[in-house]
């Protein structure tokens, strides 16, 4: 089955069935409308893309800059931002955690599927894990530690 979404460079797809990898997907009925059955092709496991892609691109430059506009004073909303300095064992644990995270919520959303979209309201989870230090701080690091 092949299919595109959304607009990519130059008129074409954004993204294209072939280039979506590991992922599969499934025709359901999104509700009825006098006799007429709606459906949508949805995931039912995360997306994957080609890294620095066409996907990824958007993404960077116009959903997470989008999502993270928001100051989710929404009292649905959660923000929580963590940095630490910490071992590659601990950031390979916390990643596996973080795996383990997003199964559960796609789990968790996969049973509201049953409410109809009235009672549903769209929403995104934004995980992420890598190792950075924030550059501000570069103006404080010890001579030695900027040469390193």
């Amino acid at each position: 089955m092949d299919f595109f979404c959304g607009q990519g460079g130059a008129g074409g797809p954004l993204f294209h069935r072939r280039q979506v990898c590991n992922t599969r997907f499934a025709l359901v009925a999104d509700g009825e409308n006098q006799g007429d059955v709606f459906e949508r092709l949805v995931a039912v496991e995360p997306l994957s893309w080609r890294a620095c892609g066409p996907v990824q691109r958007y993404m960077h430059q116009v959903l997470l800059k989008e999502f993270f506009a928001s100051d989710f004073s929404d009292p649905r909303a959660k923000f929580c931002f963590y940095g630490v300095v910490m071992s590659d064992g601990v950031m390979t644990q916390i990643k596996r955690a973080l795996q383990n995270t997003l199964k559960e919520c796609m789990e968790l959303s996969q049973k509201d599927t049953a409410l109809p979209l009235s009672k549903r309201h769209g929403a995104a989870l934004v995980l992420a894990l890598r190792p950075w230090q924030y550059s501000g701080f570069d103006q404080f690091r010890r001579q030695k530690e900027r040469a390193e």
